[in-house]
């Protein structure tokens, strides 16, 4: 699918496709960041493990916080062994954790019946999404180094999709995907859908 499909306006699109050489459709995961927002890709395609499907970026506001952001796909029958998914994330964050460890971590995406409490017990992370986001089950899941800034909610999608979209704001969050922000408000928003092609209409 070209950029030119999914772009948005004033928007820079940051996408990780997925491995080419697994013949299945959908799958990838992908951001926008605002054009007035500040930021780099810190990690793209895994180089050593191509087919792990998670890119992190770096996004500072003004001159205040950085806000380190990982965007996460790990498919319901993944094509590669998942203690090596579990390996190569904790790997990464524990790397930027000790690199840039006075950064804001936002760790979000599509986990599936992934078991996703080490990074709670072992990083300290905060799950913030409380809702079922996928049918009964919560799958769509929002990780926060500073639960105390975050606010989230659940929105129901105006695309055909089977998910339920995870909602964070806080004052000075950086990404917004598919909402701006709203009247007066000077609020940011972060908001992480499931775009794969079997899930959606385009």
């Amino acid at each position: 699918m070209n950029d030119d499909l999914i772009s948005i306006d004033n928007y820079t699109l940051v996408r990780l496709d997925r491995n080419p050489v697994h013949k299945r459709k959908g799958g990838g995961v992908c951001c926008y960041v605002r054009n007035d927002v500040k930021f780099n890709v810190l990690k793209l395609r895994n180089p050593t493990e191509p087919s792990l499907e998670y890119m992190w970026i770096r996004c500072t506001y003004g001159t205040t916080k950085n806000y380190i952001i990982a965007c996460i796909y790990h498919p319901p029958k993944p094509r590669y062994n998942t203690e090596v998914f579990l390996r190569e994330l904790s790997a990464d964050l524990e790397n930027m954790l000790c690199t840039s460890g006075d950064s804001i971590f936002v760790l979000a995406g599509d986990f599936n019946s992934l078991n996703t409490d080490f990074l709670c017990n072992d990083f300290g992370l905060c799950q913030l999404v409380t809702t079922a986001t996928h049918g009964n089950s919560l799958i769509d899941k929002v990780f926060v180094s500073h639960s105390d800034i975050f606010r989230c909610s659940v929105l129901k999608s105006l695309l055909k999709t089977k998910h339920i979209w995870p909602f964070c704001c806080h004052q000075l969050v950086l990404v917004d995907l598919f909402l701006g922000h709203g009247p007066g408000e000077r609020s940011l928003y972060l908001i992480f859908v499931n775009l794969t092609l079997t899930n959606c209409d385009i």
